[in-house]
């Protein structure tokens, strides 16, 4: 057992989400050593940064975990707050595993290209004591960096879900191979470099297909968002209709229709050959969000199915 003394100190996620700035006055004022947050939230710094100088000499460690991270959201929070290389550490986890699964080991955070050449920020090897698996669809291992769902094995994991007996033999009692011993399946996709790090894709239940491409929502979603102010940081979702990308945005100020379409045009069609098949404009707070302030994906793309948002265009 390993017992640590200190003071922590915890922040409302939605007071995060509309004043973002006071995680750093808080930083700042507790000349904290240790924070962390979703790849989301140092982007909604960046975006909303007043330009106010801070303090952050004492901070040691600021991990990025809980969703694909962007580097282009890591080297930008960076410059940012002039933070030395060291400051921020990239990891990998679920509640399903006692949160932690992965850990970067290196000083600096790394990226890492697959054989189809994009690149991924790795979250690090799995420590502990504990093992990894990228699985097929069909069951068996893959290798050679090629993506897969993610499966942990060790200590951690949990026994199972309350009172969800049969959710809880698919998801914590899967069966690798001859391996007797139960995985943990994380419904993560995900590939590992030949050193061993994971570089985590996104949420296999969000995975969009195109054309046979695969696409995950977030990478739209980020794309659009940071083409114009007038959109909400992390508050948009990318939904698949036939073969078509529909756009659901919250917006932060006025914006006209059509300088709001060609934006989100320009962003899927330059980073991803995509077309816009539809844009809905939202007002803040239509699109639900997670207790750590994620989209919900899946209850918003219900909600514009059965036309429960009102849009403002």
């Amino acid at each position: 057992t390993v017992q640590v003394a200190g003071d922590a100190y915890l922040m409302d996620p939605w007071e995060f989400v509309q004043h973002p700035q006071r995680w750093l006055m808080g930083l700042e004022h507790f000349q904290c050593n240790l924070t962390g947050a979703p790849n989301f939230g140092y982007q909604r710094v960046v975006r909303k940064h007043p330009g106010q100088r801070y303090d952050l000499s004492h901070l040691e460690v600021a991990f990025c975990s809980a969703e694909p991270i962007r580097a282009r959201s890591l080297r930008a929070f960076e410059q940012l707050l002039d933070l030395s290389p060291e400051v921020l550490r990239t990891s990998y986890g679920l509640a399903e595993n006692t949160v932690m699964v992965t850990g970067q080991s290196t000083p600096c955070w790394q990226v890492h290209a697959d054989p189809q050449g994009q690149t991924w920020v790795s979250c690090g090897s799995a420590g502990g004591g504990q093992r990894l698996a990228i699985v097929a669809p069909q069951g068996h291992r893959l290798g050679g960096q090629q993506p897969g769902e993610v499966w942990v094995q060790g200590a951690s994991v949990g026994g199972g879900y309350w009172q969800r007996p049969e959710e809880s033999r698919s998801v914590f009692a899967a069966r690798l191979g001859d391996d007797p011993s139960a995985w943990l399946r994380t419904g993560d996709q995900g590939w590992l470099t030949p050193e061993g790090e994971l570089c985590l894709c996104g949420r296999l239940q969000d995975l969009l297909i195109l054309r046979g491409q695969n696409y995950f929502p977030h990478e739209l979603e980020a794309a659009v968002e940071e083409r114009h102010p007038a959109l909400r940081s992390g508050c948009s979702v990318a939904l698949q209709s036939d073969d078509q990308i529909v756009m659901l945005v919250e917006l932060s100020a006025p914006i006209a229709a059509r300088e709001l379409v060609q934006c989100a045009q320009a962003a899927l069609g330059e980073e991803f050959g995509l077309s816009l098949g539809q844009l809905v404009a939202l007002a803040p707070g239509q699109i639900g969000k997670t207790a750590s302030g994620k989209p919900q994906r899946g209850l918003t793309r219900e909600g514009w199915r059965q036309g429960k948002q009102e849009a403002l265009f």
